[in-house]
């Protein structure tokens, strides 16, 4: 490079700093997306000098998180359904844990002394993975066009100039660490492709690989992309044979990579465990929702109702039911809920058993609710099974049990009513 371009270089990753450690300092203490838990993490691993595992808790770490939110929110064991925001002891302790364990590190080295002090120091470390990818993006972009000086330095600099990207970079969060993980990937991919495969290249491919699958599940596909990188690397090299044989390969490990099972517009939590559709009998079909040990606060799968029809139920009476069992044992188990994933509204426990039974309950929607999405929480006291999910307008006799039209479940009657399930099951 030439002066004026290491000069310009310079200046682009001063403007990438200023713009994350101005974030950093200015907003609020857990302001940013999830931070407490991801504090809970750092911390834990700091405290107990291990890594935590799910279902583990240290409440002095949860104390210190409430006693430092200005009594906005503390651990959802403390506060009633309804009553605002609220956190989980371990939410992210299913996490990989690689951005954490280098958090842990810098606050063993500095050992700062507070609270708000702790936090500013771990968004520090993620302003300078912001500093790392932003320099990674500049490499990467000059391996591809190395002609291309101004590309190459405005790619990362437009990334600068995005707040919410800023935002994210400057916080305490693990998205950070996968960030920077999957762009040192994309610049040794970059690099084995041009070079060919040898020693040096094809290390820092696997190097990058294994950091994406320290760093976060949503970085895993890392570990396809480095594959993919290697093999593009070696295409020279490879007999005919194997290069046909490429793409068939190629479609048949992507559809492995696909959870098949899975039913349409359900989201699962990252720690839901075995949590999900099962095949079993059911008084439907062949097919339950399997919810391990779960919290009302913290519902292992939902599904959200599609937006015009959200503005449809607001300031009505909806019906909720469905098939309900335990899987040993007589135990209380909460029907489905209604919610917007932090406040829930008053819902109905159930004596359920091994054997099948339908309930449901009739709740009226509050014209504020801000969005309306229906929840399997699961019990406390073991695994449960849900079954014919349905969420309907209006509240239909409650000593019947409705009759739907064809395995969708999507259509049928109660009483002497057609209705519409505005769940969808399959």
């Amino acid at each position: 490079m030439t002066k004026h371009q290491k000069v310009l270089v310079l200046l682009m990753l001063l403007f990438t700093a200023s713009q994350s450690w101005v974030r950093l300092m200015v907003v609020p203490l857990w302001a940013h997306y999830d931070e407490p838990t991801h504090y809970e993490y750092v911390r834990f691993i700091v405290e107990n000098f291990r890594l935590p595992h799910p279902g583990d808790a240290d409440l002095d770490i949860l104390s210190r998180i409430a006693a430092n939110s200005g009594g906005q929110f503390g651990p959802c064991a403390d506060k009633p359904a309804g009553a605002g925001p609220c956190f989980e002891p371990g939410r992210q302790f299913a996490e990989a844990p690689g951005y954490y364990v280098l958090q842990a590190v810098f606050q063993w080295l500095f050992a700062p002394g507070t609270l708000q002090q702790q936090v500013w120091l771990a968004r520090l470390v993620s302003a300078l993975l912001a500093l790392a990818v932003a320099w990674l993006a500049f490499l990467t972009v000059r391996q591809v066009l190395p002609n291309d000086f101004l590309l190459a330095i405005s790619v990362p600099a437009a990334m600068a100039a995005i707040i919410g990207y800023i935002d994210l970079m400057s916080a305490l969060n693990n998205d950070v660490g996968a960030t920077a993980a999957m762009s040192f990937l994309f610049f040794a991919g970059v690099k084995a492709i041009r070079q060919g495969v040898r020693a040096t290249s094809a290390g820092l491919v696997f190097v990058a690989v294994g950091l994406c699958l320290a760093s976060k599940a949503s970085a895993f596909i890392g570990l396809p992309l480095g594959v993919a990188g290697l093999w593009l690397a070696a295409w020279p090299r490879l007999p005919k044979w194997l290069k046909v044989g490429a793409p068939l390969m190629g479609a048949v490990a992507g559809l492995m990579c696909f959870d098949l099972n899975s039913p349409a517009g359900w989201m699962r939590q990252y720690a839901a465990g075995r949590s999900g559709r099962v095949q079993t009998s059911t008084p439907l079909g062949q097919y339950a929702f399997h919810i391990e040990h779960e919290s009302q606060k913290s519902p292992a799968m939902w599904q959200a109702i599609p937006a015009e029809a959200q503005a449809a139920l607001r300031g009505r009476t909806v019906t909720v039911g469905a098939w309900v069992r335990t899987l040993g044992g007589s135990m209380q188990v909460p029907l489905p809920v209604i919610g917007d994933g932090q406040d829930f509204l008053k819902g109905r426990d159930v004596p359920a058993t091994p054997d099948w039974a339908f309930y449901s309950y009739s709740v009226e929607i509050p014209d504020n609710i801000r969005a309306v999405a229906v929840f399997l929480p699961g019990a406390a006291e073991g695994p449960v099974e849900y079954d014919g999910v349905l969420l309907i307008t209006g509240a239909p006799p409650s000593d019947t049990r409705p009759k739907f039209d064809g395995e969708g479940a999507r259509q049928g009657t109660w009483g002497d009513a057609a209705f519409d399930n505005l769940v969808t099951l399959s």
